[in-house]
């Protein structure tokens, strides 16, 4: 989808705890609290973010300190295509670790670094500061975050991406992220670009709000023309946020070239991940019919219960005299901010300010100072060494690369039994290699497209519906039977037994079939758009050169089943009072100026249903577009022609008719001139040749001749 865009900074669904996902039948080794046993060993397929990370441990850290017992050890394997994304894994994680900020502090820049476009200039430096730890653990392994991260499974390339990456967030790089997203905001929006709040009214009252009215409509407003999510008091964000950069493929004057801009989310949001559920009820609560807290607070509400939970192994507990006064630096509950939001909405007059001139220090009270500031370093240091040696054992795999390499590796043979995937790189599901890497009883969450404004009501169900068809075919069962409809839940849980697996998908299979064919179903040649980009073969998997981006079609075209047109653009009747035309796919920024560079699966609206390349043909079965041969053959495989194993039987029995009767025919005709020549030659004598003797004559001389023939001699 073209809001979306092809790289993804957070996730569309609430954080999970992994632990308590874990299938219930497990031995009782893995549950009896021992930390020496077998660790929870969970994949994370392109999560945006680390959400569940930060929510399975901190709650690991809760039961521990309330059972008593050592906190259980977990793995988790997180994969990302995108480098950019990865690294933004480690840094998440990394300022929740820094236990030297205060815990409020960290929950500021926490948020600030997760979802806004523009920082503050304190935050930058602290950045590229935390960008420079990561590089040592890169490189050395040094530091207290090199027990955290295990880099082991990337290849060279790919930890050179990481440090590039990484070096990439420093002060002096240059990003203009405000005129990078303005394109594409004036891409996104097209000819609706100079109405563009009346847009964004029409997607937050018809599609958020149903979903998520505890997010604020200024907020909404503010975050869609600015980019600025998460605000401060009365703080200044003019720095850029550099881990928004990325590069995407794409196609300038026939040549792939890698363009490097901000191609992350301008039309959903962060809320989904943080700001939605909460786990106290009371910050969610109605008065009048509006909520009294907003998004802002439950986000700045969840990351003080993680960060609580990992200092202490409690939560982060408000008493009820002080709900009224909790709220987020840039909350509407408190009227807005002065520089903010609301732009001067704050109650009463502001305090005049006095300002008092300090004494010059001398030079005895300025050594005193530093060295005082050098012991409370010390200190600091200390008390995070000794948090971090409370936190539950974990340790975060980093993966990258192609997914089918990762899932055809030896080691991860049934290694997970929690597998979470969402929208980003749904088209493994067409995969039955998903199963390989799975325990023999395990659990999946695949996300849904429910906070997702780009697409309506009724796409959603379709796509939930598309997401159980093929969890079918794999012969996985939906835990929750109610939980279907991607309108009402951001993720569908599926439990995976390896007994049942082959019977369950092979009872769908069979089932799916029998629909199709008694038209219970939509069919193929009416315009059923399968699951786009399903994983072809080992050999043949993401090998194109525009791969990546390409995902950005890939939700809606799932979705809406569409024979014809573009497949990565969804737009429904009730929008078109507001939205006349659909807003173009992601868009280029020039690489020159007056030179547009277009990303690859959005040249001309039209996508590959396997690669995501930009599509050249397409099927006369399915309607689907393909690039290439391989994709065609992939599309061929998902889509069979009904009628072409008949033709093809019907043609084999012609033939061998055919064969028969030129068979028959020639022998019969061998016969006839086989007893034809026989009879020839009984009726035919044969001629005899008679050889007459030569005749003879006389030969006589003249007598010039013999008077020549003497004078010769």
């Amino acid at each position: 989808m073209a809001g979306v865009g092809p790289c993804r900074f957070w996730g569309f669904s609430a954080a999970a705890d992994l632990f308590a996902e874990k299938p219930a039948n497990v031995s009782a080794s893995d549950d009896d609290g021992d930390s020496g046993a077998q660790p929870l060993r969970a994949l994370c397929i392109a999560p945006g973010d680390v959400r569940h990370v930060l929510q399975t441990i901190a709650m690991e850290a809760r039961r521990a300190k309330e059972s008593g017992k050592p906190a259980r050890a977990a793995e988790f394997s997180v994969y990302e295509r995108e480098p950019e994304t990865l690294a933004r894994h480690m840094l998440l994680l990394a300022i929740a670790l820094d236990f030297e900020l205060p815990r409020r502090e960290r929950a500021e820049v926490l948020l600030e670094v997760w979802a806004n476009t523009l920082v503050r200039e304190k935050t930058a430096a602290y950045i590229a500061s935390r960008a420079a730890v990561l590089e040592r653990v890169l490189t050395d392994e040094e530091g207290p975050l090199a027990a955290v991260f295990d880099v082991n499974a990337l290849k060279s390339k790919e930890r050179d991406a990481l440090l590039e990456v990484l070096r990439s967030w420093a002060e002096s790089v240059e990003f203009d992220v405000v005129r990078l997203r303005d394109e594409r905001l004036r891409t996104f929006y097209g000819a609706r670009y100079d109405a563009r709040r009346n847009v964004l009214d029409w997607d937050y009252t018809m599609e958020l709000v149903p979903m998520a009215s505890i997010v604020h409509k200024i907020h909404f407003r503010e975050w869609r023309l600015t980019g600025v999510c998460f605000e401060v008091r009365d703080s200044d964000y003019k720095a850029p946020n550099r881990t928004m950069a990325s590069f995407a493929l794409g196609r300038q004057k026939g040549l792939t070239v890698e363009k490097r801009g901000f191609w992350g989310d301008v039309a959903n949001g962060p809320w989904a991940a943080v700001g939605v559920t909460c786990e106290d009820e009371r910050l969610t609560k109605k008065r009048s019919d509006q909520h009294f807290k907003s998004s802002c607070d439950i986000a700045y509400h969840n990351v003080l219960n993680w960060l609580s939970a990992l200092e202490s192994g409690t939560p982060f507990a408000l008493k009820q005299e002080d709900i009224e006064a909790f709220e987020y630096g840039g909350s509407v509950a408190d009227g807005g901010l002065a520089k903010g939001f609301l732009g001067g909405g704050a109650k009463g007059t502001l305090p005049a300010v006095v300002e008092e001139v300090a004494p010059e220090p001398t030079e005895e009270a300025r050594k005193e100072a530093a060295a005082e500031e050098l012991r409370a370093k010390e200190v600091r240091a200390k008390v995070a060494a000794a948090r971090m040696s409370k936190l539950p054992p974990f340790k975060l795999r980093l993966l990258s690369g192609q997914f089918v390499d990762t899932m055809r590796k030896p080691r991860h043979k049934n290694m997970f039994e929690v597998v979470t995937l969402s929208t980003h790189l749904a088209y493994v599901l067409g995969s039955d290699r998903l199963n390989m890497i799975l325990r023999p009883k395990a659990t999946v969450l695949v996300e849904t497209v429910k906070f997702l404004c780009e697409v309506r009501s009724e796409l959603r169900r379709n796509y939930a519906a598309k997401q159980g068809q093929f969890a079918d075919r794999l012969g996985w069962t939906l835990r929750d039977a109610q939980a279907s409809d991607g309108v009402e839940h951001a993720a569908l849980a599926f439990s995976f037994d390896a007994d049942t697996a082959p019977a369950n998908a092979e009872r769908a299979i069979a089932e799916q079939k029998a629909a199709a064919e008694a038209g219970g179903a939509k069919k193929v040649d009416e315009g059923e758009a399968g699951l786009p980009q399903l994983m072809p073969p080992a050999e043949e998997a993401e090998a194109s050169a525009d791969e990546k981006g390409a995902a950005s079609g890939a939700v809606v075209a799932m979705a809406t089943g569409a024979s014809s047109g573009p497949v990565d653009v969804a737009v429904d009747a009730g929008a078109a009072g507001i939205a006349p035309t659909p807003p173009p796919p992601v868009a280029a920024i020039a690489t020159k100026p007056g030179e547009p560079a277009q990303i690859s699966g959005v040249t001309d609206g039209k996508l590959c249903a396997i690669t995501g390349a930009p599509a050249k043909y397409r099927d006369p079965i399915s309607g689907l577009p393909y690039a290439d041969l391989a994709a065609f053959k992939e599309l061929r495989k998902l889509y069979p022609d009904v009628k072409k194993e008949e033709r093809e039987r019907q043609a084999k029995i012609d033939a061998e008719q055919a064969a028969q009767a030129q068979a028959a025919a020639t022998a019969k005709d061998a016969e006839a001139s086989d007893a034809a020549g026989a009879a020839k030659e009984l009726e035919t004598e044969p001629e005899i040749e008679v050889i007459r003797p030569l005749e003879r004559r006389e030969i006589t001389f003249g007598s010039d001749f013999m008077r020549k023939v003497n004078k010769a001699f």
